[in-house]
């Protein structure tokens, strides 16, 4: 049992830093498009 919530937890680290660096790839396009305009 210990295993597996210590498998969650690292998972779920691992969802937080991809959605991390999604959102500041989402940005930076955002920027590029908005200095493009």
């Amino acid at each position: 049992m210990r295993g597996t919530v210590r498998t969650r937890i690292r998972m779920a680290r691992l969802r937080r830093l991809l959605v991390g660096l999604l959102a500041l790839v989402a940005a930076a396009t955002a920027t590029a498009c908005s200095a493009t305009d």
